[in-house]
């Protein structure tokens, strides 16, 4: 038998070894390929969802509207009334300045829920990074949930909705 001659009986010539080799090497090529790009997509949601969540706290601490609702929020829930006051309408016997004031309150309880609320979904969307949240946020989170919690309870209570700031909580 020659050198050149093709093994037959049994076997496999050289030729058809080197491309079943081929075809393997293609394979596990492909399968790295893959994982490699599933590995990078996931990397870049994660730079993606951490970018955002900075522009998202970083724009707060410039925004005014909010400055001035956190402000004014840390003063209700530090007053020592207690926040759940103001899920309740204003008092019949209130006068019309009582009664605005009282509205405004409300309504700066809610705006500042209403971002913790937006933040807890975009965490458990996978859309903000959490760790990072947790680190900026974690203290003032905890206060303002602590003080805002019977108000919340009051919200459900009266409204008998129990999903009420069930993301924030």
């Amino acid at each position: 038998m020659t050198e050149s001659a093709p093994l037959i009986l049994g076997t496999i010539t050289q030729e058809a070894f080197v491309l079943g080799l081929t075809g393997v090497a293609a394979i596990w090529i492909g399968i790295a390929t893959f994982r490699l790009g599933v590995r990078t997509i996931n990397e870049q949601r994660a730079i993606a969802a951490t970018r955002l969540t900075f522009e998202t706290v970083h724009g707060n601490n410039w925004d005014r509207d909010y400055i001035e609702k956190r402000i004014e929020f840390i003063k209700l829930r530090d007053c020592g009334d207690g926040l759940a006051l103001y899920a309740k309408p204003s008092s019949d016997r209130a006068t019309d300045t009582e009664k605005a004031q009282h509205n405004k309150n409300a309504s700066t309880i809610r705006a500042i829920l209403n971002d913790y609320e937006t933040i807890a979904i975009g965490i458990r969307r996978g859309i903000l990074d959490e760790e990072f949240l947790y680190r900026y946020m974690r203290s003032p989170l905890v206060r303002d949930w602590v003080a805002a919690s019977p108000y919340v309870v009051t919200l459900r209570a009266d409204y008998g909705i129990p999903q009420i700031y069930v993301e924030f909580e």
